[in-house]
């Protein structure tokens, strides 16, 4: 027996494009025997774009009750989940330093000091893994400020 198949995306860890791609996030030999073959088809993933292939992780339950997990190598999230994103920033426009600041003191609570720092070591990651939703307004309010952003999702 093993989990249910997951249709998910797929963020590929060699090249960063994205594909469709299924995988099974468990397999108990206590119930059930498989072949190598078919928990590397169900735990790993090969991207179309450059053949990289990569592990998805997988919770394999041995015949003995000892289970062990294998990490993950790539980013996937479910299909039916939202898309969760990545905030960089690029650029922005000198004269409007203070009205970025005051964004990105309100967006990230940082303090006036480590957002200072943060602009000054541009282009940075301002947050990571938020949702779509969120991340949008976000590069909204920041480029009303005039600040230049970049969001990356999967």
């Amino acid at each position: 027996m093993t989990s249910p198949p997951a249709e998910i995306t797929v963020e590929c860890p060699q090249c960063g494009q994205y594909y469709d791609a299924w995988y099974r996030p468990s397999i108990n030999f206590m119930l059930e025997d498989f072949d190598d073959e078919y928990i590397e088809r169900v735990s790993t993933s090969t991207c179309p774009h450059c053949g990289c292939k990569a592990s998805l992780g997988v919770l394999i339950v041995s015949k003995t009750g000892d289970f062990n997990f294998q990490l993950p190598q790539a980013n996937f999230r479910r299909k039916d989940e939202e898309a969760m994103c990545s905030i960089k920033i690029e650029s922005f426009d000198s004269s409007k330093r203070l009205n970025v600041m005051k964004v990105l003191r309100e967006i990230t609570g940082l303090n006036l000091m480590e957002v200072k720092s943060l602009l000054d070591n541009i282009p940075e990651i301002l947050m990571r893994d938020i949702e779509q939703r969120k991340a949008e307004l976000f590069k909204r309010d920041l480029e009303a400020a005039g600040a230049e952003i970049s969001l990356k999702c999967f």
